[in-house]
């Protein structure tokens, strides 16, 4: 009868294999909200808190898709992004894995920092910066310097609410900026600029507005030439092609039909019904070409709106081409 009961009570307990080498252990006390699992050291059963879906003890290994850590803190130790905050936003300096693409999903926002122009320079500290004047509110803005920044950085500037910001295009010096279209830029309102560190200057990318005028500056511009009468004037340009585009200007050099020194007049207005007045011009991929006639400044006086040989001595020409 005994034998029985105590077959029975073995029947119905957790028994070890008779190979195993354990012997001894207890299982604990209940406890809610817990399961058993073996201790680390296998000396025996504890309690261990689950997860919400109750499948998972804590903490769960990094190796197994956790943090291996308890706390909020910790798992952001464990997983070496202590800077990330719980808005998402980024402190110090963070890399994203070592492959060849990083996936973010909805949206990136840069926080502006303020710069205040020293000396035509300011330092930047981040990705997006609004500028301000040194004193009143305009200045000039002729170096970014580079050593906050990683090479190949982007930053994006715009001007400080009221100021007038010109960035000056290769002013010379450690990170000066290269603006696409080799002239200054003026920023005022809302409008910015986006650059590119690369090696020790700044490379515009883009910009949220372009100038007044759209036509970039010529890419060949020749000194002043003689205005001389039945005379070729020919003026190498040395842009390796054919111009898009070729202007021919006569440049006042003393007062002359109304005209004051200075006054530029498109040379394609200088022309006549007469046989041999006014100018002709042509090009190719060397050079241009100004045929001159026997009165080559022929045009309306500005005061008088009559036309008039203007004298040859008082007016220089001024070619410009774009490539």
């Amino acid at each position: 009868m005994i034998v029985q009961q105590l077959k029975e009570l073995i029947n119905r307990s957790i028994v070890l294999p008779v190979s195993s080498a354990f012997s001894g252990l207890t299982v604990p006390d209940p406890e809610s909200g817990k399961f058993i699992r073996w201790k680390s050291d296998l000396s025996g059963l504890e309690n261990a808190d689950v997860t919400g879906q109750g499948a998972i003890g804590l903490p769960v290994s990094i190796a197994n898709g956790g943090t291996n850590a308890t706390t909020e803190a910790a798992a952001r130790v464990a997983l070496a992004v202590a800077g990330l905050a719980d808005d998402n936003s980024l402190s110090g300096n963070n890399t994203f894995g070592a492959g060849t693409k990083q996936l973010f999903r909805g949206a990136v926002a840069f926080q502006d920092g303020l710069l205040t122009i020293a000396s035509g320079a300011v330092t930047a500290s981040r990705a997006a910066h609004v500028v301000a004047a040194e004193t009143g509110t305009a200045d000039d803005l002729d170096n970014i310097a580079t050593f906050s920044v990683d090479d190949g950085a982007l930053l994006v500037i715009r001007p400080d609410t009221g100021d007038a910001i010109t960035v000056k295009d290769a002013a010379g010096g450690a990170g000066q900026i290269h603006l696409a279209d080799n002239a200054d830029h003026a920023l005022s309102g809302d409008n910015s600029l986006t650059l590119q560190r690369r090696g020790a200057d700044w490379y515009e990318l883009a910009r949220s507005a372009r100038p007044a005028s759209t036509l970039p500056g010529p890419a060949f511009e020749s000194s002043e030439l003689a205005v001389n009468a039945d005379t070729l004037i020919t003026s190498a340009h040395s842009l390796g092609a054919a111009p898009t585009l070729v202007l021919v200007f006569a440049r006042c050099k003393t007062t002359d039909l109304g005209y004051a020194v200075g006054d530029e007049v498109l040379a394609s207005s200088i022309t006549s019904g007469g046989a041999d007045l006014g100018v002709t011009i042509a090009w190719d991929a060397t050079n241009v070409y100004i045929v001159q006639g026997s009165t080559p400044i022929y045009l309306h006086g500005k005061a008088t709106f009559n036309r008039a040989g203007g004298t040859v001595g008082n007016w220089k020409w001024i070619i410009r081409a774009w490539a």
